[in-house]
């Protein structure tokens, strides 16, 4: 009996086809953000009214010692309450490929975040599960704890 290629021991490099894939889909995503002339993370609203958009998607970088990583998300927020302390939730998912000294992989992710704080200045923490795509074993949990200028 053969078992498919993701399931063998020397799956860890990518085959002809598997890169053509990530290189299509990682040129779509630059085409698309060249092609799309306007992307706002908050609407503009009229003075005093304070608004977040209720999807965004945005990518980052991010380097940890010898690691690095970058990822792409989408967001989207359940509520908001600009008079009390969790100003804000949202549900945010991801998919991340990570390299370093330690090894390489992909992940994707699926957080629930808050946000809190006045006008356009909140602390953003958020946490979820984490699925290995490829690679190296990794948390079961992520989590992100930052600040926003919204």
């Amino acid at each position: 009996m053969h078992l498919p290629k993701i399931f063998t021991q020397n799956s860890s490099r990518l085959s002809h086809f598997e890169k053509n894939c990530l290189k299509g889909f990682f040129s779509f995503l630059i085409c698309f953000f060249l092609i799309v002339p306007r992307t706002f993370s908050q609407e503009v609203g009229s003075p005093g009214q304070e608004s977040f958009r209720k999807n965004m998607i945005h990518g980052g970088l991010g380097f940890a010692g010898v690691i690095g990583t970058a990822t792409i998300n989408y967001e989207r927020m359940i509520s908001q309450h600009f008079d009390k302390f969790i100003t804000a939730t949202y549900l945010k998912v991801g998919f991340g490929t990570y390299g370093g000294w330690g090894g390489e992989g992909q992940y994707s992710f699926g957080q629930f975040g808050i946000l809190t704080g006045k006008k356009a200045h909140h602390a953003e923490l958020s946490l979820g599960p984490n699925f290995k795509v490829k690679g190296d074993d990794l948390p079961a949990v992520a989590f992100g704890l930052g600040y926003r200028h919204q």
